[in-house]
């Protein structure tokens, strides 16, 4: 039988601690027809467990457990064959799993259909696969995990060549590991606040002693090899209430070094560490493979300062960063290794659709409104036009549209847009919603076509994972989204993708003059972005936005 449907999952990890991003995708033929991230659900930011209402919200597409031909796990099946019960329905299994929810996972599929890729290799899949390049060097990048011959892989170095993805090397030491140790010594969260570290960076100076010293607890780089760091580090992982925990040794390192010099300092000195590692690597990899194309994935490719790096190497003529390069992103990449792997179809397809994610009717969305007595509504046939007038005088709005991004940041379909020419709004959005640091900045969406005017080299940036040297203008058309060293990340925006968001943004250049509007997540500092029309209006009841767009209603408070 030819396997046509495959359902990708990660959060079967959860029993040893190594479980963050719990997600779930429908690969049909090959297609991404639907994906998302359990926390989105639960309301539990990097929900650690296996993604229950992810696979409900993925069967509510149109399949049955009957029309699954395989199931496919980030995570090599040994480590699962002990692990896995066959149960006869969904009904039976949901209660024994609440009662056993940190150890054994169940699901109702034949056993002989559950398929385990390398942790590694799905990453590297969900970039290569999805990428549209038929020859590219491939690099995943992370904490961890495990290989089928490999225990605990940091990373691995692959080269995909006409649909085959072959590994040439496994790395056995961690960028990841390194920079969350030093996110956990900032004072911050691994696996959720590296960003913070990343935009903290360009206000410390990197040249101070603290490079030297912080230096050795990162690995080095020998060729195509990472060598384990000279100073011992090790990390702790659980899973408590579905949150992953993480405990470092050596901690106060970092806090010693702060009181020397400065957390600003620390920061930097850890970016341009992890920038230079990681450039070399790769530069050794692109030399001895004689490759031209770069295709990253893993949760060290979050970071966009290091993506632009690699971009701009004299050898690299494309690169292409994973939509969703965490651990969230290997659901997808275990999925479509897994249908390489029983059909052996190999020209890896472009995957350029992101907005994969439930979607709700206008008949939904009123039901909703209709239940809060505090909201004034009316309905609108032109919800991009209103939404860019709002933008324009100032609002701060919360635009909610279509099927939900497979992103970890907002991309035009659960954002918090307002305009991107005044300064003085950054501090208003975080009064109002994010309450987060000052040295964080808000990302630009800018019309694709457009994107010359304002940056330095542009290219198609549409999952907002690479940052952007600016031109000098920029600074006064989109003062709010450029930081503190004359960059932005950047999402560009094409009609073919978003229609309705494309419309705002050049109904909002008709006004101002700017094809531009500041984009951020539509969440609250430390919980998930908004899901359904519930969740945005309980933001909206927060005063975290002035004005609601959502579907054809325009919702602000009496």
């Amino acid at each position: 039988m030819r396997p046509e449907t495959i359902l990708g999952l990660t959060g079967l990890e959860t029993y040893s601690g190594h479980s963050h991003d719990s997600s779930a995708c429908m690969a049909d033929e090959a297609r991404i027809v639907g994906a998302v991230s359990e926390g989105r659900f639960t309301r539990n930011r990097h929900h650690a467990g296996f993604p229950w209402m992810g696979v409900k919200y993925l069967l509510s597409l149109g399949y049955s457990y009957s029309d699954i031909d395989a199931v496919a796990i980030p995570w090599p099946l040994k480590e699962y064959s002990k692990r896995l019960k066959i149960v006869k329905n969904l009904y039976s299994m949901i209660p024994v799993f609440k009662a056993r929810m940190y150890s054994n996972q169940y699901l109702p599929v034949e056993k002989k259909k559950i398929i385990g890729i390398g942790h590694q290799r799905a990453h590297a899949a969900s970039a290569y696969r999805t990428s549209g390049f038929k020859k590219a060097l491939v690099v995943s990048l992370d904490l961890g995990g495990p290989e089928e011959d490999v225990a605990n892989a940091g990373g691995g170095i692959f080269v995909g060549d006409n649909g085959e993805l072959t590994r040439i090397k496994a790395l056995t030491a961690s960028f990841g590991v390194f920079y969350a140790f030093v996110t956990e010594g900032l004072g911050f969260r691994a696996v959720d606040d590296e960003g913070k570290i990343t935009g903290l960076a360009p206000y410390g100076d990197s040249n101070s002693n603290a490079y030297s010293i912080l230096k050795d607890y990162a690995p080095t780089v020998n060729g195509l090899n990472l060598v384990k760091q000279k100073k011992g580090l090790r990390i702790d992982f659980s899973v408590v209430n579905n949150h992953q925990r993480f405990v470092f040794n050596n901690l106060g390192v970092i806090g010693s070094l702060v009181k020397r010099f400065s957390d600003k300092d620390v920061a930097a000195a850890a970016q341009r560490i992890l920038e230079e590692g990681v450039v070399e690597l790769v530069e050794n990899a692109l030399e001895d493979t004689g490759m031209d194309r770069l295709c990253l994935a893993g949760g060290i490719f979050l970071n966009v300062k290091l993506n632009k790096r690699l971009r701009e190497l004299k050898r690299v003529k494309g690169v292409y960063v994973s939509p969703n390069p965490g651990d969230a992103g290997t659901a997808v990449g275990a999925a479509l290794e897994a249908h390489h792997n029983l059909t052996g179809e190999k020209i890896p397809k472009a995957e350029n659709n992101v907005y994969l994610g439930p979607e709700y009717t206008d008949a939904e969305i009123e039901a909703v409104l209709k239940k809060h007595k505090g909201l004034n509504f009316r309905k609108t046939s032109e919800p991009s036009g209103d939404a860019a007038e709002l933008i324009s005088k100032g609002r701060i709005v919360g635009w909610f549209q279509g099927r939900m991004e497979w992103a970890p940041h907002s991309l035009g379909a659960r954002s918090v847009l307002s305009s991107p020419q005044e300064i003085k709004i950054k501090e208003k959005i975080n009064f109002c919603l994010k309450q987060r640091d000052r040295s964080t900045p808000y990302s630009p969406s800018i019309l694709l076509e457009e994107a010359y005017r304002y940056l330095k080299k542009p290219s198609e940036s549409p999952y907002m994972n690479m940052a952007y040297d600016v031109l000098p203008h920029a600074k006064d058309e989109i003062a709010a989204a450029v930081h503190v060293d004359n960059t932005v990340r950047a999402h560009t925006v094409k009609k073919q993708l978003n229609p309705l968001y494309y419309d705002l943004i050049r109904e909002h250049e008709k006004m101002t003059g700017v094809p531009a509007v500041l984009n951020t997540s539509f969440s609250r500092q430390d919980q998930p972005i908004v899901c359904s029309p519930e969740d945005a209006v309980n933001y909206l009841l927060m005063k975290c936005v002035e004005d609601l767009v959502i579907g054809n209603f325009v919702v602000n408070l009496k």
